[in-house]
């Protein structure tokens, strides 16, 4: 959803309505007002807040699973690795992926180089270095977050007009809404790299 405005536009294919662009609103990012609302209603929230020293041994633990699963799979038959591949080394690998989004927030050790460690060792069984880049890009998200252009978690026009515009109709829209939500975390990674980067502002764009 981007803040800007215009209302999305709509086709109908087959009986169904596909939107044909984003839903957009000019109202304000809900997440600082929605912040503040909460902590005025449960200001005891604010004692769960700060680093949580546990990380570093969630992340060792999961990591070592997945190094012994690497060796203990070798020989298995194809049905079976490929089971513990997505059961065990799926469930694995997501969890490293939260650990580096809040080590990104500084939430896992007391020091910018302790969660800066911490994520480039998760990151190892992952085996796309982006730990470390992807703090500047996620930091972004939250400081511009909801803005078309800026905003890199939203989709491009591109994958918006592959998944919703070019649908022939409710099933081969579902259908590829099915796919862009299975693999999304390509297009989450494949999106970071359409930035243009400015020099004359210092920011950083997508289209």
């Amino acid at each position: 959803m981007g803040r800007s405005a215009g209302k999305a536009a709509e086709v109908e294919v087959a009986g169904a309505k596909i939107g044909k662009d984003f839903f957009r609103s000019q109202t304000d990012e809900p997440h600082a007002i929605r912040r503040m609302e909460i902590l005025k209603t449960h200001p005891e929230i604010k004692t769960l807040m700060g680093y949580e020293w546990k990380t570093k041994y969630i992340v060792a633990a999961t990591v070592a699973l997945q190094v012994f699963m690497a060796w203990l799979t070798l020989e298995w038959r194809w049905p079976a690795y490929l089971a513990a591949l997505y059961v065990v080394g799926g469930t694995a690998n997501h969890s490293l992926f939260l650990a580096i989004h809040e080590l990104a927030h500084n939430l896992g050790s007391k020091t910018m180089n302790g969660n800066k460690l911490i994520g480039m060792f998760a990151n190892f069984p992952i085996g796309w270095p982006y730990s470390v880049n992807f703090k500047p890009f996620h930091m972004e998200h939250h400081r511009y977050q909801g803005v078309d252009g800026v905003d890199c978690d939203i989709p491009t026009r591109l994958e918006g007009w592959l998944v919703s515009t070019t649908a022939t109709g409710y099933w081969d829209h579902a259908a590829r809404k099915a796919i862009f939500m299975f693999f999304q975390i390509f297009a989450y990674a494949l999106r970071q790299g359409c930035r243009k980067y400015t020099l004359t502002t210092n920011k950083q764009h997508c289209e």
